[in-house]
């Protein structure tokens, strides 16, 4: 098979291997130097990086004893299903935005917590 040549959005090789679908879900595809990542398998490991953020939080939340009042209700907002992200499996956003806002906030919520679980409140 020949590999994958020049940028994702330049290529000399398809990956309609099944009809005239796409890749049977192919998760990388054969580069010229080594395997390329497809979107798909960029898309599926920030899902499990963001199911390990809602992790941290819960886990943090459940050991806030230490933690003001006000922290812990921010926590547990963030960790609400938010209609406006997802309403079902089906319904959900396309904004980036949205997205990248609620992991930050999740962040930021981890960063104080570590903050003063260590002694370095910021």
């Amino acid at each position: 098979m020949e590999p994958v040549k020049g940028a994702p959005l330049i290529r000399n090789w398809t990956g309609n291997s099944w009809q005239k679908y796409n890749g049977d879900g192919n998760f990388i595809y054969p580069g010229e130097a080594d395997p390329l990542p497809s979107p798909r398998i960029k898309y599926m490991c920030d899902g499990i990086e963001d199911a390990l953020y809602f992790q941290l939080l819960e886990n943090a939340l459940s050991h806030s004893a230490g933690m003001p009042e006000y922290w812990r209700k921010k926590a547990e907002r963030e960790l609400a299903v938010e209609p406006d992200l997802v309403k079902s499996l089906t319904e959900y956003t396309n904004d980036p935005g949205k997205i990248r806002n609620k992991r930050e906030r999740i962040a930021q919520l981890l960063d104080e917590y570590e903050s003063r679980q260590t002694g370095k409140e910021q």
